[in-house]
């Protein structure tokens, strides 16, 4: 290979490594999003739930007086009442855990203050916190320079993590001399790669392994 093809290998392989970088952050800014809104979802349904359950415990309370009245001044007609109180409370009760389950409960406005006063807490302004910072490197990954030139040096269509990994192959085994050739390869079949996904990434960790100890 001449060096026409040779010097594309690290920059190929670097965007290569933005992108790999790129989904792995996208995952874990999915997982604390997960994690913000069931937090978020948890502390409402504890306020919205709050009301039925004391309603419901004031009536097993009434209904738990009413039956000490009534073993000790052996009234039998309490036991009607004790018994429609002790439904009350569980009806009371279930009904707050069912509607408490509704998926738009975020987006009732009865609780807009609420969850705008939980954003400022201390847990999840660090998730926010945590979520701008990830965003931020997202967004330094495609520019920095080699990075932003590998692309630009590619058509399109071929920027995408797949397509750099085919180039960088193409070139690695010499079955393309220039990027030029490389990126008309792909195009005409991108099979002509020859490599599976899972051996390409294999091999681009290993070179960044070995230039990474090269470096120390």
């Amino acid at each position: 290979m001449d060096n026409a093809g040779r010097d594309w290998l690290t920059p190929l392989a670097q965007t290569w490594h933005a992108y790999e970088r790129d989904h792995q952050l996208a995952t874990h800014r999915q997982l604390i999003a997960a994690h913000y809104r069931s937090d978020m979802l948890a502390m409402i349904v504890r306020r919205y739930r709050r009301p039925f359950l004391i309603t419901a415990a004031g009536a097993a309370g009434m209904a738990a007086v009413l039956m000490i009245v009534a073993i000790l001044g052996g009234a039998p007609w309490i036991w009607s009442l004790i018994i429609g109180l002790l439904i009350i409370a569980g009806t009371v009760s279930a009904t707050g855990v069912y509607l408490s389950k509704r998926p738009q409960l975020l987006r009732n406005t009865r609780f807009r203050r609420t969850i705008h006063r939980l954003k400022h807490t201390a847990h999840f302004s660090r998730l926010a916190q945590t979520d701008w910072a990830i965003h931020n490197e997202q967004q330094h990954l495609f520019k920095q320079p080699l990075v932003m030139a590998t692309l630009q040096a590619l058509p399109a269509n071929l920027r995408n993590q797949q397509a750099v990994a085919g180039l960088y192959v193409l070139l690695w085994r010499q079955q393309a001399p220039t990027l030029g050739q490389a990126i008309a390869m792909y195009q005409h079949d991108p099979r002509q790669v020859g490599m599976s996904r899972r051996d390409i990434r294999q091999l681009l960790y290993q070179t960044k392994a070995a230039d990474e100890s090269q470096t120390l």
